[in-house]
């Protein structure tokens, strides 16, 4: 790990003038292409558990045989790959024995040729993001497909270091030379780094418990597939509304060349205009006026700049 990070160090030396983000973004943005044409087969956990229990001959299922068989022949031809996402990376650390967990990692490495999905809220906030420049006229947009994938190491997001003893160039270049680093980290390495002491837990049981006394709870509401179909639309909407403000404040920030904050309640009022505009549109099944209402809260945003700006 050591020397890969040293390689590329020199590397970004020679090439400064490249910020963190910009570096990043090409950088997914450049697998997101070169997995646009492959399959993407989508295992639960206990489809990798079955299929390591095959690999670990624990399993003599001809089925599963067959499907591992396919499996494999289908990533060794490049025409398709095996991503995970959060919930898998966290069910897969859940495992308890080091040779079951460690066997599993290594299918998901070969399978998943080290892609993943961004977690939640990574996409949440780029499908907002793509959605907002849409609607305002923005073009030469990214493929909305080619931002939302990831390497296994940044399963959970992305990461830099900060705060760094080092000026602004050198800080920049060591962010690029770590996320490089980190870019080829293979998932066995990270679990042999990590081994038993993994405290990463997501409480899965105690979610789905919620969800079904929540669904208990207002089952006599649903008196309509449609009222029930824009209620969970709506809730989605709500569960994001935060990542929407976040985009909006980066977008913002794009707009006045500043690293202004949003004020918290600046942040609230933007958090209320997007849920009328969205509830609105849900509502009335009526989305064509959506490009003006967002406009209007772009506006919002730079006659917020300009007072902070006078006071």
């Amino acid at each position: 790990m050591t020397h890969r990070l040293f390689d590329t160090l020199e590397y970004h030396r020679a090439h400064s003038e490249i910020s963190t983000d910009a570096y990043v973004t090409a950088r997914r943005v450049e697998l997101g292409k070169g997995i646009s044409k492959k399959r993407k087969i989508y295992l639960d956990t206990r489809f990798w558990i079955l299929l390591r229990d095959v690999t670990l001959n624990r399993d003599d299922s001809a089925d599963l045989r067959k499907l591992l068989e396919t499996l494999r022949e289908g990533v060794s031809s490049g025409a398709l790959i095996c991503p995970i996402c959060e919930t898998t990376f966290f069910e897969i650390f859940k495992q308890s024995d080091p040779r079951t967990r460690r066997a599993t990692v290594v299918l998901v490495d070969e399978l998943s040729t080290g892609v993943t999905l961004d977690n939640h809220w990574e996409r949440a906030g780029t499908e907002i993001s793509y959605l907002l420049n849409i609607v305002t006229g923005r073009t030469n947009l990214h493929d909305l497909d080619h931002l939302v994938w990831n390497k296994l190491s940044f399963v959970l997001g992305v990461m830099h270091p900060t705060n760094t003893p080092f000026d602004e160039n050198d800080e920049r270049r060591v962010q690029k030379a770590f996320f490089d680093n980190m870019w080829c980290c293979p998932l066995l390495e990270i679990e042999e780094r990590l081994g038993g002491r993994s405290t990463l837990t997501m409480d899965l049981d105690g979610i789905a418990q919620r969800l079904n006394e929540a669904n208990a709870a207002h089952v006599h509401e649903c008196r309509s597939f449609e009222k029930v179909y824009r209620e969970e639309l709506m809730g989605g909407i709500e569960n994001s509304i935060q990542a929407a403000v976040k985009e909006m404040e980066k977008w913002f920030q794009k707009e006045t060349g500043t690293e202004q904050c949003f004020e918290p309640s600046f942040a609230k009022k933007t958090e209320n205009m997007l849920l009328s505009i969205f509830s609105h549109a849900i509502k009335h099944n009526d989305f064509r006026r959506m490009p003006v209402r967002l406009t209007l809260v772009r506006c919002a945003m730079l006659v917020f700049a300009g007072t902070r700006s006078a006071s």
